[in-house]
């Protein structure tokens, strides 16, 4: 389950988006800046769609991220929904930033009106990518048969379980997926619990869909981690540094569509054997290069699901009346 980072939304923000709605407004930039989702900048149509999303490049920082509010021309009489979030996050963003936007996108959708946006946004990683072209494909359906020729055998087998498993109720079950581990994993999570390892580096075998031991090494040093890490290939790692466990999701740009699919289907999967083997983790996380191994391993450098404080309240009125859940994040 995704965290919310559950970001305010300025006045100027809502008030530029609601006078918008007439038109007036081709696009709009947010950004977060000190906890708060503010407004950076408008863009009014000029001769074309297209020459507009041509803009979005000149009034975007190249490093820092952004969101942005686009808005499409319709047909007289559409029905399609008129704005599309798109999601400006350059790889050279630092892991705070990237988790920080991944969090808080959904808070925007839905303090603005989720309903006016299409189901899909458009998400780019390089500025190259912030293209008419990559935006208009991205929105467009694809079909049942091309969505098939992205399976490998393996999703394949993985997407017909979850299919079967919907459509009978009296499956039981929780939320992973039921990839198996070879011996040589299953004694690594041992040994990583009882601290007699501090790495452990998982892969996944594309076919056969099982979880096996990779090559790094299980007494490596901290400052080693970077040049053991894989860098074009997903990895799950189990790392145990300076008394606290992290559990780091690594999936390259660069690497294959499908086995980052197959790597997203297994993540729940991996975290669930390893809580079973009797491992707790202070820190999930995500990176895509190895160099952003440090990042990952800092104390509170992003919001995770333990971090959440729970807050019950009852409503200020004198009327009885079921209590309210406040979510807020421990920054510190």
């Amino acid at each position: 389950m995704a965290v919310s980072a559950n970001l305010r939304i300025s006045d100027e923000l809502k008030e530029a988006f609601l006078a918008a709605q007439d038109g007036s407004q081709r696009y709009l930039v947010v950004r977060i800046e000190a906890e708060v989702l503010k407004l950076a900048g408008a863009h009014a149509p000029g001769s074309s769609e297209e020459d507009d999303f041509g803009t979005i490049i000149d009034n975007v920082a190249e490093h820092e991220p952004s969101f942005v509010l686009f808005r499409k021309d319709l047909k007289e009489g559409s029905e399609e929904r008129a704005w599309t979030l798109i999601s400006y996050v350059p790889d050279t963003s630092k892991v705070r930033q990237k988790m920080l936007y991944a969090s808080s996108k959904k808070d925007l959708l839905l303090k603005l009106g989720a309903s006016l946006f299409t189901e899909d946004d458009f998400y780019v990683g390089e500025a190259s990518d912030l293209t008419y072209d990559g935006f208009s494909h991205s929105l467009r359906k694809a079909t049942e048969a091309e969505r098939a020729e992205l399976l490998t055998e393996a999703e394949a087998a993985v997407q017909a379980e979850a299919e079967e498993s919907t459509a009978s109720p009296a499956r039981g079950g929780g939320g992973a997926v039921p990839f198996a581990f070879d011996d040589e994993v299953k004694g690594a999570l041992e040994a990583f619990a009882a601290g007699d390892r501090n790495a452990v580096e998982i892969k996944i075998h594309p076919k056969k869909e099982i979880c096996q031991l990779g090559a790094l090494d299980g007494s490596t040093a901290k400052g080693d981690l970077e040049a053991g890490i894989v860098p074009e290939e997903p990895r799950f790692y189990l790392l145990n540094y300076d008394g606290r466990k992290t559990f780091v999701y690594c999936c390259p740009e660069n690497s294959k569509v499908r086995s980052r699919m197959l790597y997203s289907t297994c993540r729940a999967t991996v975290i669930a054997n390893a809580n079973e083997a009797g491992i707790s983790f202070d820190k999930s996380t995500e990176m895509r290069e190895p160099q952003e191994i440090n990042e990952c391993l800092e104390v509170d450098e992003a919001p995770v699901p333990n971090q959440i404080i729970k807050e019950v309240s009852r409503a200020s009125r004198d009327t009885r009346g079921k209590r309210r859940l406040r979510k807020k994040f421990n920054w510190s």
